[in-house]
This record gives C-alpha cells, sequence and structure tokens, in this order.
C-alpha cells in the first residue's frame, strides 16, 4: 500500500470561527457546539500582512477537553481575520513551521499571514489561503497551551 504525500504534515488540532464580539461568540457557539470554553487569550503580536510588519490586537478563545478543539478569534477589521460565510480556518499542528509553510505555498496554498517577533524568536504561526476562501493555519506546538 502507497503512502499518501500531503504538503501538510502536522496533526489537524483546532478549526475556528471570527466572531465580532468574542464574549457573545462564546456564548452563541458554546450552546450551538455543547462545548465550555477555556481563558479568553489577548495579545498584541507583530504580523506580516501583505510585505507589511504590523502589530495587531488577538482575541481568542478555545473549547475545553478533547484532541480536537473550537476556536474563536474576535474580528480584525482590514485583515484577513474578519467574519465570513463560514470556517475561517483550519489549524494544524507544526513542528518545523519554516518547512510546512513552504510546502503548502508550493502546493498552491500562499502564505497570507505570518507572525514575525521582533526578537528574532521564530515566528509561532503561518496562514495560508485554502480553497474557497478558508485558511490553514500552522502553529508550533510550544506556542499554545490549551485549556484542560
Amino acid at each position: 500500500m502507497s503512502e499518501l504525500i500531503t504538503p501538510l504534515r502536522g496533526e489537524p488540532y483546532h478549526v475556528a470561527v471570527v466572531v465580532p464580539d468574542l464574549e457573545a461568540g462564546m456564548s452563541h457557539y458554546g450552546r450551538l457546539f455543547g462545548v465550555a470554553w477555556g481563558r479568553p487569550f489577548r495579545a498584541d503580536l507583530p504580523v506580516r500582512l501583505l510585505g507589511e510588519v504590523r502589530t495587531l490586537t488577538f482575541g481568542s478563545v478555545y473549547s475545553r477537553g478533547g484532541a480536537f478543539r473550537y476556536e474563536l478569534c474576535e474580528e480584525i477589521p482590514g485583515t484577513i481575520w474578519t467574519t465570513g460565510d463560514g470556517w475561517h480556518h483550519l489549524g494544524y499542528w507544526s513542528k518545523d513551521l519554516a518547512a510546512d509553510s513552504a510546502r503548502l505555498a508550493a502546493a498552491g496554498c500562499p502564505l497570507a499571514a505570518m507572525h514575525e517577533p521582533d526578537d528574532g524568536s521564530g515566528a509561532m504561526f503561518a496562514y495560508h489561503r485554502g480553497p474557497q476562501n478558508s485558511f490553514i493555519e500552522l502553529v508550533r506546538p510550544e506556542a499554545v497551551r490549551l485549556p484542560a
């Protein structure tokens, strides 16, 4: 039996929806999916978007428990993190963000945004444009602490 070769080498671990308001989204999607949420995360992070580095304020929250999670991301107008008609992105763990990102780009999923820390520590995440205007997020495992 031949092994399936894909540019995505990591494990999928979440699916995300962008919401205009995190608290309201937690209430709505918590009831809809039947999940409890961890503590919301908020941070200012430098991100490269269309060749320009901007510091963006991120707000997000993950569902609790299980290997696969739901994530809500607060909308950031004028970026790729805007509300839409469905799922925003599917998140994959990546032990080698640079190599996995290059593979996705070569497979026809161009880089849309990447964390760009100013301390040289290496990117924590990268977003690639996927099918039907969705995104694929690659995340270094040490960059995220999922709620129990």
